[in-house]
This record gives C-alpha cells, sequence and structure tokens, in this order.
C-alpha cells in the first residue's frame, strides 16, 4: 500500500480519493498502535548507548518512530530512510505539514474515512497571485503520512542527509546491521559506501540475521555474520553489559583505598603474554583403523601381509554402520567365497598384487587429506615468534590462541613465543634448550607494529625505527639459534605497507633477503591503513598448510585468495631468495545489477609516469596491462598460468629488480669467498687490477676501448699463478694502450660516422613509436622516401623526436612549435609510370631507379610541406625463427583463419583495382563490414555467401566469431613494427565512430579498438596465377584531407604449405618467384617471396600502390595469403549522414529467418552482398 499510494512511485492523478482515505485510515490506526507499543531488545540497546554517548546515527527504514518513543533526546540521532508517519503533509511544494503533537487530533476523523485538506496550504492557494501560476488539483491539497517506498530526496546518492551520514560515518568504530533486507539496490548501496569510511578507521561491520544473505555479494563489505535472532543477540549483549556492570562496581567496592588500585592497573598495562606450547600427541598403539581411527575389534580388519587394520560392518546391520571396507561389492557370484574366509585372509589396497590377482574386490572409502599426509611421515613441528608493540597486545593475544588451537586440534608440536618490542634489549635468547632436530621444523616470524611514512622504516619503541632489512636483523637477535636450524624461515609483516610503497626500499631488501642467512621468504603489507586483526585466520591457514613443507609463492597466494576477510583487506608483496619481487594485488568484481560500473583492474597498478619531460609521442603511450598465459584447447583449467603486468614495469628501478636473479647467480657462481691469508704482493697487483677495471668500466661508458679488459679472477689458483697471470695481463694491457693512441687517429672518422648512422636509426625507431629502452630489430634501415638516402639526423626535423644532444639544421621556415596539420603531412605520391594494366614483375626489376627491400626492417620518411619529416611506409622481412613467441600465436591465428574466409566469406568480383578489362587474376575475399547496398541500410556486415550457410548459419556465425581474436593479432603484429601507426590509426577511428572489425553488434559504442573496418585476403586462383591488381589509390578514409596522416593501411604476406605449416624463403621462391608490392610514387617495391611473413604499412589512401603478377607452381602446394586491413570511407560518409539502420550480425540471422520462413521481401530475398 506504501508503494501504490506513495508520493514518489506515481503520479497525483492516479491515486483516487478513496484509496487515499483507506491509506490514511490504515496509517492512523498504526500511528495510535505506535504511541503505546512497548519497546523491544534492540531499542533498549540503542537507548543505553544513546545514555554513554557511543551512538553517532541510528538509520532505520521503519516510519513509525518505536525508537523514539518518550525519548525525545533520540530523534538527533535517528534517520528514518522512509519517511515518518507520525507526520502530515500535502503534495504541494514547500508544505510544513502538520506537526505530531497536533497529529494526534486528526486521527479520528481519519479513522472514519474522512479526507482531511492541508489548512495552510489551501489558504495560501486562495490568495490572488499577480504571476499567474497554474493551480494544482484540488487533491494534491489533502493530506498524506510523509512516507514513501524507497528513499527520499535527501537519502538518494549526493543528497545532503546521505553526505552527512556517509562522513559522520568516518568516526564509527562498529556498524552493526541489524536484520535488513539487502535485495533494495538502494540498501546495499547505502551499506557499502558506510562500510568503507567504517574500514578506513579499522572499524567492523556486523550483519545480525537468522538467514544467510542470498543473491547479494556482501563479504567484501560485511566482516562477521551472527546467524540468530536480533532480539535474541542483543538481550544477550545487554546481559552481558548488566554482568560486567556489576562486575566494575563490586570490584570499586572491595578495593583498598590505600592501595591506590596499583596492581589492578599494573595488570592491565603491563600486557604479559606467556609462551603456548602444543605437545605432539603420543601414538596410539591400540588396534585401530587407519583411515578413521575406529577401535571396535569386532569391526577391524587385520591385513595378513602389512599389519594395518580397517573397519568393516562386522556383526553390526549395514545400514547403521559407515565403514571404511564393504567387502565383496566387485566379486562375481559365481566364484564369490564365504564372507569369513575374505575376513580371515583379508589383505589391503595397497599390499594386494593386481598384475596377478585381478581387480581388488572389496570397495574401499576415498581416504581423507590428513591420513593420506601423516601416514608415514614424521608429525610437523612449527615455532612463531610473535613480535608487537604494546598497543598491539589484543591483536597478538589473538593470533597467539587462535594458532595455537589450530595446531592443537590436529595434535602437532609447536612453540609459540610473544616478544614485546619495547622490551627486546632485555629479552634473552628464545628457546635455547630446544630439543628438535635440524631441519625438521618451520619458523614463522610475525611483526605486528607500525610502518613509518615519512621514514619508510618500521617502529621498536618510540623513539626508535629501522629500514626494513636493519629492522628484521636487529629483532632476530634473540631468535638466531631457531632460525639457523630451521627447514624454512618465513617473516611476516603484519603493519602499515608505507615501507613497501618505494621500489628502492624493496630493492634494498631483495639484495638483503639473497645474501641474508637469517630468512628465507618475506610477505609484507601494502595497504598504508592496516589492521592485524584481518590476518590471524590467513596466518593460521598458512601454518597449517605449509607445516611439512616449504613456504612456496603459489602456497602462500592460493591461503591469501582461500581468505575472504584477508584478501579484501590488503594487498602484499611477497619476497623470496633469487627471484624478482611479486605483487599480489585484488580488485574485487561485484555483480552487475548492483547498478555500479564494474571496477578498472587498471585500478589496481599503482605505476606511476616518471615527472620529467618527454617527447610528443611517448606522452600518448598508455598504461596497460600486459598479458600472457599458457592456455590451449584441452588444457585443465587448473594447470593454466597467466602473469600480468603493467606496461610502466620497464621503469628503470623495477628492471633492475628483474635482473637480479641473473646477476646474484653470476656473482655465487664466480666470487667465490676464500678464507685463505692474502700475500702483499697479491693484494699489489689485485689493487692494480681494480684501478685498470675502474678504468674499463668508465671507457667503456664513452666507447668500447678497453671492453677486452674485464677478465675474472680465478678463485682456486695459488698466489703465485695469480701474479704470473696479472704480470702477462699488466704487459698486454700496456702494449695495447700504445697501439691504441697508434690507430686513434685512424679510426676516429670511422666511429664518429658508424655513431652518425646509429643517431640516425635511433631517431626513426623512436618516430615511428619505439622507446628508447625498447630495439625491435637488428637490422633496420631508415631511408629518405624520395631519394632513397640513409636518414642524416644532422639535416633533417621529425616531429615528436626528443632532442639527443646536438642541434640539427632546420629547413628554412621549420618549427616544432608552429606545425600544421595539413602542411606537416608528406603530399600524396599518385607518380605511375606503368599505365592502367598490370604490371609485370620484370618491368619493374628492370627500372634501375626502383629499389627492392628484401630483408631487415625499413622504414620510408618524406618531407611534409613546412620541412618536417613524417613516416609513409614500413615494411618488416622475417623469417619463422625470428618470430617471437607471441608473433607465432598470431600467425597461428591467421593460418586457422584464413581458408574459413575463402570458404565462407564474401568474394570480391568486381572490383576497379584487380579488374583490367574482363581479366581478373587470383581470388580477393573480404569480411567486416562495408556501407549499405540495399534500401535502409547505413552499414551493414556483409551477408552469407552461400544458400547452405543461410540454411546452417554455423560456419558463417564462427567466421564473425573467430574476427575478434584475429582482430587483436592484426594490433600484435604490427605494434611491433610501428606503436606509432597503430595508436595514431585506433585514436582516430574511435573519434569517427564507424563500426571496427573484430566486432558484430549493430551498437557502436561496444566495438572495441582495431586498425580497420574491414579486412581483405587474396590468394592464388585454380589456374596458378597469384593475385594482382593494377597501380591505384584505394578510396578508404586517409583519402580525406582532414585524415592526412591520420590513417593507415596495414597489410602481411604469410607463406604456408597444404599442412599449413610456415615454409621459408629458398621454397618459397621454387614455387613463387614473382610478385612484388610497388609503391612507384617513391620508387620503393617490397619482394613478396623474400621472407615467411612480410609486414608492411602504407598510406593506402594517398599513395599509388599495386602487387606485380605473379605465377604460382600448383604441385609444391604453397600458397601465399595476402591480407590488408582498412576503412573504406564510404563507411564514415554513411555513418555522417544517419540514414538507414546499421546491421550487425544478429541483425543478419534474423533476415534469414525470415527469408526461409517465408516472410521476407522479394527485395530482402536477392540481398547477396
Amino acid at each position: 500500500m506504501v508503494k501504490d499510494c506513495s508520493l514518489y512511485e506515481r503520479d497525483l492523478v492516479q491515486l483516487a480519493e478513496d484509496q487515499l482515505a483507506s491509506y490514511n485510515m490504515v496509517m492512523a490506526a498504526r500511528r495510535i498502535q505506535a504511541r503505546s507499543a512497548p519497546t523491544n531488545a534492540l531499542h533498549q540497546y540503542f537507548h543505553r548507548l544513546l545514555q554513554e554517548k557511543r551512538v553517532i546515527k541510528y538509520l532505520t527504514t521503519s516510519f513509525d518512530g518505536l525508537e523514539a518513543v518518550k525519548k525525545r533526546a533520540a530523534e538527533v540521532k535517528v534517520v528514518r530512510m522512509h519517511g515518518d508517519n507520525r507526520i502530515l503533509r500535502c503534495c504541494t511544494p514547500g508544505c510544513l505539514g502538520v506537526k505530531e503533537k497536533d497529529v494526534e487530533g486528526l486521527d479520528s476523523p481519519l479513522l472514519t474515512g474522512a479526507t482531511l485538506p492541508c489548512l495552510e496550504c489551501t489558504q495560501q492557494a486562495d490568495r490572488p497571485d499577480t504571476a499567474r501560476r497554474a493551480v494544482p488539483m484540488a487533491s494534491s491539497y489533502y493530506l498524506r503520512p510523509a512516507v514513501q517506498g524507497s528513499f527520499g530526496i535527501d537519502m538518494l546518492p549526493g543528497g545532503k542527509l546521505r553526505s552527512k551520514v556517509v562522513s559522520s560515518a568516518a568516526s564509527v568504530d562498529l556498524l552493526l546491521i541489524a536484520d535488513i533486507s539487502f535485495q533494495p539496490d538502494e540498501i546495499i548501496d547505502l551499506a557499502r559506501e558506510i562500510a568503507e569510511q567504517v574500514h578506513g578507521r579499522y572499524g567492523g561491520v556486523v550483519y545480525i540475521g537468522p538467514e544467510a544473505i542470498r543473491g547479494r555479494t556482501t563479504k567484501y563489505f560485511i566482516d562477521f555474520h551472527l546467524k540468530m535472532d536480533v532480539d535474541e543477540c542483543v538481550q544477550k549483549i545487554l546481559t552481558v553489559m548488566d554482568s560486567l556492570q556489576d562486575t566494575d562496581n563490586s570490584s570499586r567496592s572491595s578495593v583498598d583505598p590505600d592501595n591506590d588500585k596499583c596492581d589492578l592497573w599494573f595488570e592491565i598495562v603491563n600486557h604479559e603474554l606467556e609462551a603456548l606450547v602444543s605437545k605432539q600427541e603420543p601414538e596410539d598403539t591400540a588396534p585401530g583403523c587407519y583411515l578413521c581411527n575406529l577401535g571396535l575389534e569386532e569391526c577391524l580388519l587385520l591385513c595378513q601381509r602389512c599389519g594395518d587394520y580397517l573397519c568393516f560392518t562386522g556383526p553390526y546391520p549395514t545400514s547403521q554402520t559407515s565403514p571404511c571396507v564393504v567387502l565383496q561389492v566387485f566379486r562375481d557370484d559365481v566364484d564369490r567365497p564365504a564372507l569369513q574366509e575374505d575376513v580371515d585372509n583379508f589383505s589391503c589396497v595397497h599390499c594386494w598384487n593386481h598384475a596377478e590377482e585381478g581387480p581388488y574386490p572389496h570397495y574401499v572409502r576415498p581416504a581423507p587429506w590428513i591420513s593420506l599426509r601423516d601416514r608415514g611421515q614424521p608429525a610437523p613441528r612449527m615455532v612463531m615468534v610473535i613480535y608487537f608493540l604494546d598497543q598491539f597486545w589484543p591483536q597478538a593475544k589473538h593470533l597467539r590462541d587462535h594458532v595455537a588451537g589450530k595446531w592443537v586440534s590436529r595434535g602437532w608440536s609447536c612453540h609459540i613465543e610473544p616478544v614485546r618490542l619495547e622490551t627486546l634489549p632485555e629479552q634473552g635468547t628464545i628457546l635455547p634448550n630446544l630439543s628438535w632436530e635440524p631441519n625438521s621444523y618451520n619458523i614463522y616470524i610475525i611483526y605486528i607494529t607500525h610502518g613509518i611514512s615519512a621514514s619508510k622504516t618500521y617502529q621498536v619503541s618510540p623513539t626508535t625505527s629501522y629500514l626494513p632489512e636493519e629492522f628484521i636483523e636487529h629483532t632476530l637477535a634473540p631468535a638466531r639459534n631457531l632460525v639457523e636450524r630451521a627447514r624454512h624461515s618465513l617473516a611476516f609483516l603484519a603493519c602499515c605497507g608505507h615501507p613497501f610503497r618505494s621500489p628502492q626500499r624493496v630493492w634494498n631488501l631483495q639484495l638483503w633477503l639473497n645474501r641474508s642467512n637469517l630468512v628465507d621468504t618475506i610477505i609484507g603489507c601494502l595497504n598504508e591503513k592496516f589492521t592485524p586483526a584481518f590476518f590471524v585466520c590467513f596466518l593460521g591457514k598458512l601454518t597449517t598448510d605449509t607445516a611439512d613443507d616449504l613456504v612456496s609463492a603459489k602456497d602462500a597466494l592460493e591461503c591469501w585468495l582461500s581468505d575472504d576477510i584477508a584478501v579484501s583487506h590488503t594487498d602484499l608483496v611477497f619476497l623470496e631468495k633469487f627471484a624478482p619481487p611479486a605483487m599480489w594485488l585484488f580488485s574485487p568484481f561485484n555483480s552487475r545489477p548492483l547498478g555500479k560500473e564494474l571496477p578498472h583492474l587498471l585500478a589496481a597498478c599503482k605505476c606511476k609516469r616518471e615527472q620529467e619531460a618527454r617527447g610528443r609521442q611517448e606522452a600518448k603511450d598508455r598504461k596497460v596491462w600486459k598479458v600472457s598465459h599458457n592456455a590451449a584447447h584441452g588444457a585443465c583449467l587448473n594447470e593454466v598460468e597467466v602473469k600480468i603486468s603493467c606496461s610502466l614495469s620497464n621503469h628503470r628501478l623495477f628492471t633492475l629488480i628483474e635482473m637480479l636473479p641473473e646477476a646474484v647467480g653470476h656473482l655465487a657462481a664466480v666470487l667465490n669467498p676464500s678464507e685463505r691469508p692474502i700475500s702483499g704482493t697479491l693484494y699489489q697487483q689485485i689493487q692494480l687490477f681494480k684501478q685498470n677495471l675502474d678504468a674499463a668500466l668508465v671507457d667503456q661508458e664513452k666507447g668500447t676501448e678497453y671492453h677486452h679488459y674485464c677478465y675474472y679472477i680465478l678463485p682456486d689458483n695459488s698466489d703465485e699463478e695469480l701474479v704470473e697471470v696479472f704480470a702477462k695481463h699488466h704487459a698486454l694491457l700496456k702494449a695495447t694502450k700504445q697501439e691504441l693512441k697508434v690507430r686513434k687517429k685512424r679510426i676516429s672518422l670511422a666511429t664518429r660516422n658508424r655513431k652518425l648512422r646509429q643517431l640516425a636509426i635511433d631517431a626513426g625507431l623512436e618516430f615511428v613509436g619505439h622507446t628508447k629502452e625498447f630495439e625491435p630489430h637488428v637490422d633496420v634501415y631508415c631511408m629518405e622516401a624520395n631519394t632513397h638516402e640513409k636518414l642524416d639526423a644532422r639535416k633533417m626535423l621529425i616531429r615528436g623526436i626528443e632532442d639527443t644532444g646536438g642541434q640539427p639544421e632546420k629547413p628554412s621556415g621549420a618549427s616544432l612549435e608552429s606545425v600544421d596539420p595539413q602542411r606537416s603531412v608528406p603530399p600524396p605520391a599518385k607518380d605511375n609510370p606503368f599505365g592502367a594494366g598490370y604490371v609485370d614483375t620484370e618491368n619493374v626489376l628492370r627500372d634501375k631507379t626502383f629499389k627492392i627491400l628484401d630483408h631487415g626492417t625499413v622504414y620510408g620518411f618524406a618531407r611534409a610541406p613546412d620541412g618536417t619529416y613524417s613516416m609513409v611506409f614500413a615494411v618488416q622481412f622475417k623469417s619463422h625463427e625470428s618470430l617471437g613467441d607471441v608473433e607465432k600465436e598470431a600467425v597461428d591465428v591467421f593460418v586457422d583463419f584464413l581458408p574459413k574466409a575463402a570458404a565462407h566469406a564474401y568474394e570480391v568480383t568486381v572490383n576497379g583495382a584487380q579488374n583490367v578489362g574482363r581479366k581478373r587474376v587470383g581470388h580477393l575475399y573480404s569480411v567486416g563490414w562495408r556501407p549499405g547496398t540495399t534500401r535502409g541500410e547505413m552499414v551493414a556486415v556483409y551477408a552469407a555467401q552461400n544458400v547452405e550457410d543461410k540454411h546452417d548459419p554455423s560456419h558463417y556465425i564462427d567466421l564473425y566469431d573467430s574476427q575478434e581474436l584475429v582482430n587483436s593479432a592484426w594490433i600484435v603484429m604490427q605494434e611491433s613494427l610501428s606503436p606509432r601507426a597503430v595508436l595514431t590509426t585506433i585514436d582516430t577511428l574511435a573519434d569517427t565512430a564507424v563500426p571496427m572489425f573484430g566486432s558484430q553488434s549493430s551498437d557502436i559504442a561496444s566495438h572495441g579498438p582495431s586498425l580497420g573496418s574491414n579486412m581483405a585476403a587474396s590468394r592464388h586462383d585454380q589456374q596458378g596465377a597469384g593475385f594482382a591488381n593494377k597501380m591505384h589509390v584505394d578510396r578508404d578514409m586517409d583519402s580525406l584531407p582532414e585524415y592526412y596522416g591520420k590513417v593507415f593501411a596495414f597489410g602481411q604476406w604469410i607463406h604456408v604449405d597444404k599442412e599449413g605449416r610456415l615454409v621459408e624463403k629458398e621454397r618459397i621462391k621454387q614455387a613463387i618467384p614473382d610478385g612484388l608490392f610497388v609503391i612507384p610514387g617513391y620508387k620503393v617495391a617490397f619482394d613478396l617471396g623474400a621472407a615467411t611473413v612480410i609486414k608492411a604499412i602504407w598510406r593506402g589512401g594517398m599513395d599509388m600502390h599495386g602487387t606485380t603478377s605473379s605465377t604460382v607452381d600448383l604441385k609444391q602446394g604453397i600458397t601465399r595469403w595476402g591480407m590488408s586491413i582498412q576503412t573504406n570511407r564510404g563507411l564514415n560518409q554513411r555513418m555522417r549522414s544517419g540514414k538507414g539502420a546499421i546491421f550487425g550480425v544478429h541483425e543478419r540471422l534474423r533476415q534469414y529467418y525470415h527469408i526461409l520462413s517465408g516472410q521476407a521481401s522479394n527485395e530482402d530475398e536477392d540481398d547477396n552482398t
């Protein structure tokens, strides 16, 4: 009824007067009943906390005001989220309503079914209004309760009251949620906001309710759920509060005034924690089942071969027992012996000889994990040392009791020793008389202290703190005897993560860990605000799961992820010897119906760019996740390993950490510490060697003249042998220095030219998008596209390149500060000396002005009208061995996809570039998006070409489903050639709202990034004629002046045999000797048979280009697949027009359904494109 009659739920016109009268009658009866209603246990608890001034806010969905009956002081703390039934008001804006004291006199007429007008608002409406505003309807002046079915306006997100409630939660220690339904989105959203504030203060969130919370993910903001009735729970809390108060009062009366409570306060302040010891339970030697420990002798079977016992039904009925062995389950009825015979001759499954005796005839219950784990092995042992500040005494006690309880319940032996950090100087040796054998136990060192934000240190006393490595060394002084004899030692820093926020601190700690013998593994928390109590259960599980083994990263990660409380309260950093540090970041994905956007994975990454001047192109680089995995078809999910790293992890500090294992391993293998005494002569030789080594390292930064001076010192040689080696070395060094003085003048010019060439290559690589830290190719050639000369870094100005130290000679009028987008792009190159027909390969080869590119990586740059240079083409030739692992996976995607496209994609038969008169050579296929061709179409995906595909569209659906993976493969392949061209094209297409290749939905806003809208693929025809087209300029988006230099065409050529395997250059040339991709305007051609895989980038809508004719030897079974991805300018123009509909794959399938069911028009049936 409240929802039906709520002001915010429906229009006033829809609420009839008799319905309003019934609503008022019911609500008036509730008001009268509420005034005399007794207070329940929850209200009593609220009033008691209010009296003790411990209530911040009391939020309720009740609108009857029971919590404030005869308690007017409670009103300031109560927030009624659905309104207040004690107040009446009309529906006119600004109505002040009828107060509670006046409402009592109106309840009697409302109970009789009367509808009462609001006197003040009615009188206001009767006054003359010169503004002549519209007069509200009479029904809007009727009084009704100030109640609504949902949150009021002030409690909606952004409302004043809601903001005040959420901000006040920042001072809350405990949020108590009493049996409220989380089904409404507004309730769970508000609870989550308040819980975030409470957790930020280290507070807790407790939910009280008898039923489990269903349908909502609340474990990330609710810490504890008490499954009991609210009144029962609150009554117990009140009872405990009364007993504590009585105890406090009695203790006050019995205290001797002269004693001044010294002993009492000493016990409270001292916070001494005693050590706990769990002794191993003695082995039970009485007969018993080794799987379930049943000891009834009449129900035990003795294995006649090994002497172990297993339980069976014995003399008891089968329905009343649950034995570990059920006899004769798998025996045949014909050969089944007597039951007693099987009992007398019983053999367990471990002793049964399957090869001679056949299958085991009895059923055996699966063994519990704990039985398998302990069978035949000694019981685990553990020592835990808890270092804690005095203020964290309760958390240390909680951890001690919890871990001890878990080990006692298993019957395992352990020692738990608490140590106060303030009394560490007085602490003696911990467990000096421990009798356990070396390497028979694990030691866990837990630190509960403060991580200081300013100094990035850990606190040991009110005035002292240490760096992480110094902190661990200082605190482990009393426990060295335990650490040195342990099988594995783990240190867990249950502290705020300020020291781990510094990469330098992490690096220093990793270096210390590699050379230290104290600790094997370190786990630290990353959150800047941390509550140690939330990690108690995690640490208890970690100690038992790794009790008899080393603590690996996998074990620790599984324990962390399986603990709901720990994983949602802090991220972790994991360090182990000779391995790069790892950060474990948790970003939960909540369900969609909550009305909130899913958290982005990048929000978990804290990497930041260095604050320094960078080039214009580098500033556009985005922070993304780099993801790799070992998944494959048929692989088990629990065997899949996914590696994720941030793209900014090439920061110099992270690079050093990644190199750390190799460096440490090298030093450990070469520089073996020696304890022998060193003679004075050898000492002088080593000192001289060190001086030369330092000089070599300094000179190596300037040149490499002294590169060969860096030799290793052999640690096993005698002094005399080393002195002789050093003498020979110094003689060689002296002779080499003398020779270098003579050669230096002669080689200085060659060195200078070599550096200039390298400078030009570096400049070209950086311009196409490669950073200085990443060298993608070894054989790189940067050329001037028109003159074919190598780039000269001294005489050219390339946009987007940082100054490399020298001042380049700028062409007249060239300025980076005043770059005109039109004048900064090289003009189109449309010269064509070959005419309008097909071009023969020999004609190009005979023209000596053409440069044939056939190896390495080549970037072509042309000069723009403003004097700057820009890339106009790029090509890369790669053998199968030179492909990276990711590139090989991308090539496999193309090899799988191309035969599908040839069988089911749209074959292009009318193409201005491919058709010369009526002649057409090779096959050309197209997939993706095209401009609409029928009435009502704006843009559409290509239709199914075969009648079979329309009747059974499974192949058609598979063709378009696989395009998403093909689109990713395009980006992977081309990004390694020119990241700048890829990012520029993707950004431009994203701003034009054209449909993207790889996405099939008619909702353009959902399309992901791509290099174009459609993909073309080509191969030879049945006569062996390779694909060829005449010289042409595409009608692509970059043919429009506004997109000059902003969109590129991307192409690839792949050579495979009949089985789909890649073939190398020699076999390619034997089967397909001809074939060039020609850009005649720049007089360059790419040899399409020069490598297994060829990648290229060009300006399809600006520069003339084409493919020369070729002949394929069909007997050798090799196919040259050519591919390109681009965006037709017609798509852009159609999308701008806004006329027609967008036909995605789902619309196509619906169209075929109508055609096949006889409901389509003839016009639709004729559409075959």
